[in-house]
């Protein structure tokens, strides 16, 4: 929802997201536009994520 929220700012593309399937991995679930600026974010989410999990990782 922190993304979502300060999406509103540019134009509200996505409005929110799930985990399904709970406890087994599962699978993110967006709720948004279907247009070029919700795909964009998306991107963003995913590559800032990887790079955070990747620098938790390294401080094990």
């Amino acid at each position: 929802m922190q993304h979502s929220q300060s999406s509103e700012s540019e134009g509200g593309t996505l409005f929110g997201a799930k985990i399904t399937g709970g406890g087994s991995g599962g699978t993110v679930c967006v709720i948004g536009r279907n247009c070029l600026r919700s795909n964009e974010q998306i991107i963003e989410v995913v590559f800032y994520s990887f790079i955070l999990i990747q620098l938790l990782t390294s401080l094990l």
